[in-house]
């Protein structure tokens, strides 16, 4: 099954709609609870985009409706939602195709909802949140891109990542950690 997070739909004719398997072709933009609740509505708890999922300068505090979604064949994008305080709608995300990207969501404390995810088949680029750890990316095996950490004011822990890389599983093509003033 395939949907996505922001409900940016990018088909031919500006409409998404759900293939028979609930997917959605195209990219999905979540700026607010309508969207949200169409998505849901349209994708099921299960859905999964065929595309990228944005929430992109969203007013969503706690993104509901999205516990089943499993993957997204594109890029998961988390840009610039001020009232975000976790990413907790993820629990069940195993891979992103593409880039995951999550930056400057000001209110953002911690990634826990990401302990599902496996796989990013681009970046992971992780900048300008107020983050203190990266406790949540536990199950994180496979970045195919680059690990980009950068801007996050409040990191002081990454040890999530390092065990991984000591241990040989996660494969990346750089690991770029710099401009987090609390990390020692």
């Amino acid at each position: 099954m395939s949907c996505a997070l922001s409900l940016l739909w990018s088909c031919s004719d500006n409409v998404a709609r759900p293939a028979s398997d609930n997917a959605i072709s195209g990219d999905v933009l979540l700026e607010d609870w309508a969207d949200l609740e169409l998505f849901s509505m349209q994708c099921g708890s299960e859905g999964r985009p065929e595309g990228s999922l944005l929430t992109i300068d969203s007013n969503l505090l706690h993104p509901n409706g999205l516990e089943g979604l499993r993957e997204i064949t594109g890029d998961l994008i988390v840009l610039g939602n001020f009232n975000l305080k976790d990413v907790n709608a993820f629990p069940s995300l195993a891979r992103v195709g593409g880039t995951v990207r999550i930056h400057r969501n000001e209110a953002l404390e911690q990634l826990g909802g990401l302990a599902s995810l496996q796989l990013a088949g681009g970046d992971l680029r992780i900048t300008v949140n107020r983050i203190g750890t990266l406790d949540g990316l536990d199950s994180l095996a496979v970045v195919e891109g680059a690990m980009h950490i950068s801007g996050n004011a409040n990191l002081t822990d990454i040890d999530a990542l390092a065990e991984h890389h000591a241990s040989g599983t996660t494969s990346t093509a750089a690991i770029i950690v710099e401009d987090n003033p609390q990390l020692l």
